[in-house]
């Protein structure tokens, strides 16, 4: 087996007759295209974002750029051959979502990529970039695989459909300090159903994830220039600056105005 051809940037992690798993990540002022992500050009990209470049996106965007603002990028990759899909899809067909199902029919030329947020396929995507110390490490891989393709492949239940529901709220509402008070109602669920429902299919509390992606857009914010530290904290729901600054540092190794600093160096 050829070892599979990546783009810069990128970090091979597994290898298998029919699919190739690797992880990328930059920093940069346009959208990623889908054409940069095949190691083989016929076959299916399944691109899990791990960062959004914006939280007011649902995606990685594909097609546009909003002139000023950094995307960063962090992807896992999922480059799979169509004919292994098939097999492994055969049983169920039936039950194939829309999306997958027409990708399948389009011939090798017309195919993209599948676009997908990881924070719902974070325990699988974990597991891979840190795997446990096992010794067959292509059957663990394989296993990875078909767990993503079962989650994304396929028609949804009602539970993803609550979880999409409460992920739409909270980005709607970075800026509501008590975002996360309002979410259960928001949801018609009670304070302890939404808990648990985050932690069932996210793997954290809804104020984790809800700092995770305040977190994120003040980051784009302040790597564009386009806000100042105290207006990147407001923005995104922070009353305490200091509060803002601390959770900054730990999430990015740098304080918000050192963050800024770094990227304007680096723009200039």
């Amino acid at each position: 087996m050829e070892e599979a051809i990546l783009i810069p940037g990128s970090r091979l992690i597994a290898q298998d007759d029919g699919f190739v798993i690797y992880e990328r990540r930059f920093s940069s002022d346009d959208p990623l295209r889908a054409t940069d992500l095949s190691p083989s050009p016929d076959w299916i990209e399944i691109c899990i974002s791990l960062r959004r470049p914006d939280p007011d996106m649902p995606v990685c965007p594909r097609a546009r750029a909003e002139a000023g603002l950094t995307y960063f990028h962090h992807h896992l990759i999922v480059s799979i051959d169509p004919q292994l899909l098939q097999r492994l899809a055969e049983a169920d067909r039936a039950k194939l979502c829309p999306t997958v199902a027409e990708l399948l029919e389009r011939s090798d030329d017309e195919r993209s990529a599948l676009n997908i947020d990881g924070a719902a396929l974070k325990p699988i995507v974990d597991q891979i970039l840190e795997p446990p110390d096992v010794g067959g490490m292509a059957l663990f891989y394989q296993a990875k695989l078909r767990e993503i393709l079962s989650f994304i492949c396929f028609e949804r239940k009602p539970i993803d459909e609550r979880i999409d529901r409460a992920v739409a709220f909270l980005h709607q509402h970075l800026d509501n300090p008590n975002a996360s008070k309002s979410l259960a109602q928001a949801i018609c669920l009670s304070p302890r159903q939404t808990q648990r429902l985050f932690r069932v299919v996210l793997g954290r509390s809804p104020s984790e994830y809800l700092a995770e992606i305040r977190l994120q857009k003040a980051a784009s914010l302040l790597a564009s220039g386009r806000a100042t530290v105290s207006e990147s904290a407001i923005e995104v729901g922070y009353v305490s600056l200091s509060h803002f600054s601390k959770a900054f540092r730990a999430k990015f190794g740098l304080s918000p105005s050192e963050f800024k600093a770094a990227r304007q160096r680096r723009a200039g």
